[in-house]
């Protein structure tokens, strides 16, 4: 269990230093040692820190396209998966203020709408971050804008 640990925190690491290359590299040690095989998907959607946060809401939040590209392309589900605090990689792209990350990940299906466990959408964490996103972000009807 340790030496798996020590695989999935390298895996990470790598997500957050940026190279495709050692990324894959870890990737491929992470499956080995979970006894995935080449099961790449799985690996990506189990493999998390203390925190619930996968290698999509690492690559979101230090806003490496190529990462988030080649993660949606293996596990597209990713995109709706939450950390400890109910963030989406979508919150986390927000918060470390990466518009093309938000883009990409409005792009590939992320919701806009998905409430953290504090009750927060990408939105509000944007405002509060003092990021402005309102060129990213859909255009809400009225009628929606007072409960944002």
């Amino acid at each position: 269990h340790l030496a798996l640990q020590k695989k999935v925190k390298e895996l990470l690491l790598m997500c957050q230093e940026g190279s495709l290359t050692k990324f894959q590299t870890a990737l491929n040690d992470c499956m080995t040692s979970m006894g995935l095989g080449s099961d790449r998907r799985v690996c990506l959607e189990t493999c998390k820190d203390g925190n619930k946060r996968g290698a999509l809401h690492i690559a979101a939040t230090m806003g490496h396209i190529h990462l988030i590209k080649y993660i949606l392309s293996i596990a597209p589900n990713t995109v709706k998966q939450m950390d400890v605090n109910g963030y989406t990689a979508l919150c986390n792209a927000v918060t470390g203020g990466q518009k093309e990350a938000v883009e990409l990940l409005l792009e590939s299906g992320s919701d806009i709408k998905a409430a953290s466990n504090s009750g927060q959408q990408a939105i509000h964490v944007a405002s509060s971050v003092g990021v402005a996103v309102s060129s990213e972000l859909p255009e809400y009807p009225e009628s929606n804008a007072a409960g944002l």
